[in-house]
């Protein structure tokens, strides 16, 4: 049982210790077992084995998932009364150091995917979605989860995340930023929905259109507000102006001085 190591003194110390350590995984090595839902296996394994890699990794353990296929040809042989209890298909095998067995454990179980719940109001649901689904779908990407909207005529304000714990907090956190976003978008919308009426006589309204409305369009642009005048044929004499409220008074004084210039001819 002897082990002789010649060479130079520090390169026969580092190879000593590294033997011993060799030796104390041997002694200590163990297989022990994990058990998670075989429908969660895909998860914790990752895309192309990525996370089980690393872990396998970080840990310099073994990890064994149970053989898919054989498991189904077993439970097809099988009666359903003589099936154990604790499906063999959920017991996942890891091989190592006693210590390092179950830190690979615990980091397992914490890539099993958790599924929270989250209050957005249905109003803002639509626009979380996005045209065709594309908002969502990024969201999903950005954070690696996956997101259960309700149909719209449930019209539930309750949102389903689903995904590894950390990547569930972090999407949580993305969704406040989102939401505190539209709702800042909603209280702007409001704001440059602010209507102010002016009343203009009917025969100047073609005037302060201009010809081919480069006058009213130039008034909008420059005060970016919509200006909407009544049909023509009416004779009614209301201009509608919608923007921030600031913005419609200059547009309504510009107007005004159209109007005066007008008047004084």
């Amino acid at each position: 049982e002897e082990v002789k190591i010649k060479g130079a003194k520090d390169c026969v110390a580092g190879a000593e210790n590294r033997i011993k350590e060799i030796v104390d995984d041997l002694e200590n090595q163990v297989t022990i077992e994990c058990i998670i839902p075989e429908k969660y296996h895909r998860t914790v394994i990752g895309t192309k084995g990525a996370n089980v890699q690393t872990i396998t990794s970080e840990h310099d353990v073994q990890i064994k998932f149970p053989d898919r296929q054989q498991q189904q040809q077993r439970e097809a042989a099988e009666e359903p009364e003589e099936k154990v209890q604790s499906e063999k298909s959920d017991i996942i095998y890891i091989t190592g150091n006693k210590h390092k067995c179950e830190a690979a454990k615990k980091a397992l179980l914490e890539s099993v995917p958790i599924s929270e719940e989250v209050n957005v109001p249905y109003k803002y649901h639509r626009f979380l979605i996005g045209q065709k689904g594309e908002e969502v779908r990024r969201f999903m990407k950005t954070y690696e989860v996956n997101v259960s909207i309700p149909q719209a005529d449930q019209e539930s304000d309750v949102i389903t995340i689903t995904g590894v714990a950390e990547k569930v907090a972090d999407a949580k956190e993305g969704l406040a930023a989102k939401l505190k976003e539209l709702e800042k978008e909603e209280e702007d919308r409001v704001l440059r929905g602010f209507v102010l009426e002016v009343n203009v006589a009917a025969s100047y309204h073609p005037t302060i259109i201009g010809r081919r409305g480069v006058t009213v369009t130039e008034i909008r642009k420059k005060y970016d507000v919509n200006i909407q005048f009544p049909e023509a044929d009416k004779s009614e004499d209301v201009i509608k102006i919608i923007g921030y409220e600031k913005n419609t008074e200059q547009a309504r004084d510009h107007i005004l001085g159209i109007v005066s210039e007008l008047e004084s001819h």
